[in-house]
């Protein structure tokens, strides 16, 4: 069986948005060791080009 997760979130301070952009970066490390998980992506929004704490929503 595959299932799909999509989360949305709202940071309202800096200290929040860092703490996302960092477990952003940790995350794929212990998503890897899941027994059984297949496939995972990691997604992110962000202003410029890139990822970082301000989105562009």
């Amino acid at each position: 069986m595959q299932v799909v997760t999509i989360s949305f979130f709202r940071y309202n301070n800096w200290a929040s948005r860092l703490e996302a952009l960092s477990q952003m970066a940790r995350g794929r490390f212990a998503l890897k060791d899941v027994p059984g998980l297949e496939f995972f992506k990691m997604l992110g929004t962000g202003s410029d080009a890139g990822f970082n704490p301000k989105p562009n929503v």
